[in-house]
């Protein structure tokens, strides 16, 4: 176990290194002077000179580049162009927000979408397999901003349950959840209908094997055949379905904190874009990057777990 963790350990530097990679070049190819966003079209040429030359904008690339990966590897995140203040210190303040809602859409997204594919698989090709079946395709088909807008539009607006606008936080752990509710449902929906459509598909293809029948054959009644020995196999694929789509819960998260005006990562990442401001913007999207591998990772390492065939491989 110790040589798998090893090797999957090692497996991500790479994929670290071209990630800040990406990051770098792709922050720089967008259109737009930073001098020019941050002290307005009005700056002197002096002026513009003077700022690109303060924060390194005129040196070679290559320079730029070795220096921001000498700076991520000593997890400095550097500062704001535009407010001067440590990005470090503004991540800190609305990152406990993002990964909040992220963790309530996974947890939703599994307490609703394993069921519903163990129900499915058992009534195969009946009509509550239909109806799941088309449930979870229409999951998969909506966007998470139109599926927000819809759970306000009903919720919020037309019976007034929930909140409009989440604040993040609120005086009671009771207003707390009823103001995380509608944004994790909105992510937990989209999760359920992944993992319904995994589940089942899993089911199905264990559901058939020779130690199921050779388990019902020794007289194990067929809750604890389905429970124990068909569930438990189906639900290892199932695992890596939540490593890979905890990344897109992330990325649907941004659009999920934007509509409902909630703080995240969201607020930092388009102020930045829209101020051009390099630093923040970079740093902010090495760490975003840098959470899905760990996501990623962490996946790899449970698989191995609860499957000694990875491990030993």
């Amino acid at each position: 176990m110790h040589v798998y963790v090893l090797r999957r350990l090692l497996a991500t530097i790479p994929t670290l290194f071209l990630m800040l990679t990406f990051v770098f070049f792709l922050v720089r190819v967008v259109p737009g002077d930073p001098a020019i966003a941050i002290l307005g079209d009005s700056a002197s040429q002096e002026a513009l000179e003077r700022f690109r030359e303060q924060m390194g904008l005129k040196d070679p690339l290559h320079v730029q580049y070795f220096r921001f990966l000498a700076d991520m590897a000593r997890g400095n995140l550097g500062k704001s162009m535009v407010t001067g203040l440590p990005v470090w210190d503004q991540l800190m303040r609305v990152l406990p927000h993002t990964l909040e809602l992220t963790a309530a859409g996974v947890v939703i997204g599994l307490v609703l979408g394993i069921p519903l594919g163990l129900i499915s698989g058992l009534k195969q090709n009946t009509w509550i397999d239909y109806l799941i079946r088309a449930v979870s395709l229409a999951g998969l088909s909506v966007p998470a901003f139109v599926l927000a807008v819809g759970l306000i539009m009903v919720f919020s607006v037309r019976l007034g349950w929930f909140p409009v606008i989440s604040t993040g936080s609120g005086a009671t752990l009771g207003e707390h959840l009823r103001q995380l509710f509608l944004p994790a449902m909105t992510l937990g929906l989209i999760m359920t209908a992944y993992t319904a459509r995994m589940t089942r598909s899993s089911f199905l293809n264990v559901y058939q094997d020779d130690y199921i029948r050779t388990a019902r054959a020794k007289g194990v009644t067929e809750p604890r055949v389905v429970i124990k020995h068909a569930l438990k196999n189906a639900l290892i694929p199932v695992i890596t379905l939540v490593g890979l789509y905890a990344g897109v819960l992330l990325g649907s998260s941004v659009m999920t904190e934007i509509v409902f005006n909630r703080p995240g990562l969201s607020g930092l990442i388009v102020g930045a874009m829209t101020r051009r401001d390099y630093t923040a913007l970079q740093s902010l999207l090495v760490v975003f990057a840098l959470l899905v591998i760990i996501v990623n990772l962490i996946t790899d390492l449970l698989y191995g777990l609860v499957d000694p065939r990875i491990r030993y491989e």
